[in-house]
């Protein structure tokens, strides 16, 4: 195929003009076809049988070999795509302990990078591949292996020794298998949506196909992207210094690495990613004439792929030593990714540290897990209306909040409050101290968790430590929401959680119809004409807008307690991950009930406006588009909230290391709120000591209590 290639090169007619070039553009591509057929010969040269006895018998296993080797079931199966080309799917239908139904799992497709295959997946110990830490999660995964891989070297018509064989790059591979391996996978499972992991070429190939074919985009309920590559104006030596080793490697699986890669690819495919290389720019393959290039796209020069046009929400990790995903490359891609929910950064990986790296599951594979999980309760048309997933294992396994509170000796009551606009809410209450007889009328405080919480937030501690059964003991009767969509809001009067209309939701509605029903519902309970509110980050977030929107519901509220408020946002720093730094005086013993309990749930709209707010720098209702907006709001940008309109007299405690609730935000939010009658900050607390710090009682707690007694 070399010798071809100086042939090709030497006619020039219909061949990329670069070619032409000066010997060291040329150099670059000779480097990475070298490479590609160093790599093979390793694995298939003469001396293959000596090497077999002097390494680790899985660097010549079959990736259906890999998987039943570390005691995991397997399957495979050949998928045709539309042009003819027959490619390797293999599939991890659960893991080790959790042997079941796969048909109850929700469905994970990962896709490999270039020179690669499925084995990227499971080439590491079990607890440091990613394939089969996702199958021991509770997840059906199953592996692409891209045309012209080891794998995937059949076709309907050509043998791989024919020229026509080889005329590809990562552009069919997208056009062609993608959209094949996607949907071979959701009719054999019965599915409807799946989630997408892309590493590398496994990224570029979900872009084009994503971008350019929106109903198979509506088929991903999340993308996740390693290391991604569009356009590559910045990498460096994209033939082998991409193959630096990552500095945390385990040693012994060197043998493995090297053998499992490379899987092959065309030359056309290396030729396409040097094209990149050149032009800076994401674009279909350069013909290499006008001509050849009209017959094939109907213009001179190749279309350019727009990501900007991609709707999936994408969750992206980088490495700030990577040479192929360079940093620079990186950040322009990001700009670009309309539903950008998570980014990460990693200053000190490499292209390879993303498959090969011990710290993988620290740094990347527990956090997409955790991302999935916290997804799950969202996009649960993926099973129809079976309710069997992730989340509902999750639900099963930890106790309600009215078990939790019996549990500790405290009574316990439930309620459903049905909303305006119909959900229907759980609301637990604690009407007396554990030890308190006396059974007249207290005040009545309620508390509203945070964003991805739900009512336990405020007894997951020990009663000692946690404030709703504080408050109990401290003589008040007390009230726990939960919001619509988390763990124990999943009902409507018409919807089902299934149905994508239930999910369109944001804290918008939490504030204009949980909150207001929530506490009426309290007060004609109760016979009380006012409550007490204490809400945490997103349940302060619904409580000033339930109180701007409703002066009347206001007037009913005696005391706003705000614990780590959030409005305009900022200046905060990865909402759905870093507000989880655990407290410093933590109780570690209950880590297990925090995380039985955390994340509880919510919509992908939740997420979005929370993202609005953080680049609007307004505290406003959500964002629809111009267009929308009119439709919502009789106006096209949507409406913002005026807090200084809030009467209502305000407490407020922030801290100091939190990354939610930032210093800079807050110090902005303070001096709007007209009635405030307190505050203080704690320097050395984040977002989550407000619920589940060890000084929480001591620091906050019992000043809560005093200003309850004052205001009374």
């Amino acid at each position: 195929m070399i010798r071809k290639l100086e042939e090709e090169e030497e006619e020039q007619e219909g061949y990329p003009k670069y070619l032409t070039g000066t010997c060291n553009q040329l150099e670059k591509i000779w480097l990475f076809v070298a490479v590609t057929y160093l790599f093979q010969g390793v694995t298939y040269s003469e001396e293959l049988e000596r090497m077999k006895r002097a390494v680790d018998p899985e660097a010549f296993m079959s990736i259906n070999e890999l998987i039943t080797y570390q005691g995991y079931p397997s399957e495979e199966y050949e998928v045709m795509t539309e042009d003819g080309y027959a490619i390797t799917i293999n599939r991890i239908p659960y893991g080790t302990q959790n042997q079941g139904s796969p048909a109850s799992r929700p469905v994970v497709f990962l896709q490999h990078g270039l020179f690669g295959d499925a084995s990227n997946w499971v080439i590491n110990l079990p607890h440091n591949s990613l394939g089969f830490l996702l199958a021991d999660a509770g997840f059906d995964v199953w592996m692409g292996n891209s045309r012209g891989n080891r794998w995937s070297r059949k076709h309907q018509k050509y043998s791989i020794d024919q020229d026509e064989f080889w005329a590809f790059s990562f552009d069919e591979m997208a056009k062609y298998d993608l959209p094949a391996a996607i949907n071979f996978i959701l009719e054999k499972t019965g599915q409807e949506k799946l989630y997408y992991i892309g590493y590398s070429q496994g990224t570029t190939i979900a872009f084009i196909a994503f971008s350019t074919m929106p109903e198979l985009a509506q088929k991903i309920k999340l993308y996740f992207a390693l290391a991604p590559v569009a356009a590559i104006k910045y990498a460096k030596g994209p033939a082998t210094k991409l193959l630096y080793l990552p500095g945390k490697i385990l040693r012994n699986r060197i043998d493995v690495y090297i053998a499992q890669t490379s899987a092959g690819t065309s030359v056309q495919n290396i030729v396409h990613w040097s094209q990149e290389a050149r032009s800076g720019k994401f674009q279909a393959y350069d013909w290499g004439s006008s001509k050849k290039n009209m017959e094939k796209y109907q213009q001179t020069i190749p279309p350019l792929y727009n990501v900007e046009e991609m709707m999936v929400p994408t969750a992206v990790w980088t490495g700030g030593r990577d040479l192929l995903a360079d940093p620079k490359d990186a950040t322009i891609l990001l700009s670009k990714i309309k539903k950008l929910i998570y980014h990460k950064k990693i200053p000190e990986w490499a292209h390879l540290d993303f498959i090969w790296g011990l710290d993988a599951p620290l740094h990347v594979y527990n956090e997409i897990i955790d991302l999935m999980q916290k997804f799950l309760p969202v996009n649960q048309s993926a099973g129809g209306d079976e309710p069997v997933t992730v989340a509902e294992d999750r639900r099963k396994a930890a106790k309600a909040g009215s078990e939790i509170i019996r549990y500790h000796g405290y009574p316990s009551e439930e309620y459903e409050v049905t909303t305006e606009d119909g959900y229907i809410l759980a609301v637990y209450r604690i009407p007396a101290g554990r030890n308190d007889r006396n059974t007249g009328q207290r005040p009545a405080v309620f508390l509203q968790h945070a964003f991805l919480g739900d009512a336990t937030h405020w007894i997951s501690n020990l009663p000692n430590n946690s404030l709703g059964f504080v408050l109990a003991d401290a003589g008040f009767d007390v009230w726990l929401g939960n919001s619509r969509g988390n763990t124990w809001s999943l009902k409507h009067k018409t919807l089902k959680p299934c149905q994508k209309e239930f999910w369109q939701f944001s804290f918008d509605e939490m504030g204009k119809y949980d909150i207001p029903a929530e506490l009426n519902f309290i007060m004609n309970k109760t016979g009380q004409k006012n409550v007490y509110y204490i809400g945490h980050s997103e349940g302060s977030t619904a409580g000033f807008i339930a109180f701007c929107t409703y002066p009347e519901l206001a007037k009913q509220v005696k005391v706003f307690f705000a614990l780590g408020p959030v409005t305009a946002c900022p200046h905060a720093t990865s909402p759905l991950v870093k507000i989880t730094n655990l407290p410093k005086p933590l109780l570690k013993s209950r880590v297990d009930m925090y995380v039985g309990h955390s994340p509880a749930g919510t919509s992908v709209q939740d997420i979005f406006h929370w993202q609005q707010l953080a680049h609007t720098d307004q505290f406003q209702a959500y964002d629809y588009g111009s267009k929308e907006n009119m439709k919502k709001y009789n106006q096209t940008a949507p409406p913002v909230y005026k807090i200084e309109e809030i009467k209502i007299p305000t407490a407020v405690w922030s801290g100091g290391q939190d990354t939610f609730a930032d210093p800079e935000d807050m110090a902005r939010l303070l001096p709007r709120i007209t009635n405030l009658i307190y505050h203080e900050n704690f320097p050395a607390w984040g977002h989550l000591d407000f619920i589940w710090g060890l000084d929480a009682t001591e620091k906050m707690y019992l000043k809560i209590i005093e200003l309850l007694k004052k205001y009374f």
